[in-house]
């Protein structure tokens, strides 16, 4: 069973394409960034199942991965 993977809105925005993946069980969230194409860097939250988490994290069946890019403004 795979997991679902979605990106906030701005992070959605700078690499265009869907904001919501279907991903493999068994990688860490860093891993699943690199192969989306997604610089880990510029990830500042991770949650799973609404708990945060780190980008070492391995993607469990099922998870729903929330991942969100680090906002600046002033």
């Amino acid at each position: 069973m795979p997991a679902k993977f979605r990106l906030n809105g701005s992070l959605h925005d700078v690499i265009g394409g869907p904001s919501e993946y279907m991903v493999d069980s068994g990688h860490s969230v860093r891993e699943t960034l690199v192969s989306l194409h997604i610089e880990p860097l510029t990830v500042a939250i991770v949650t799973v199942n609404k708990v945060h988490e780190n980008k070492d994290y391995i993607i469990q069946d099922g998870d729903d991965v929330f991942v969100m890019a680090i906002v600046g403004g002033g």
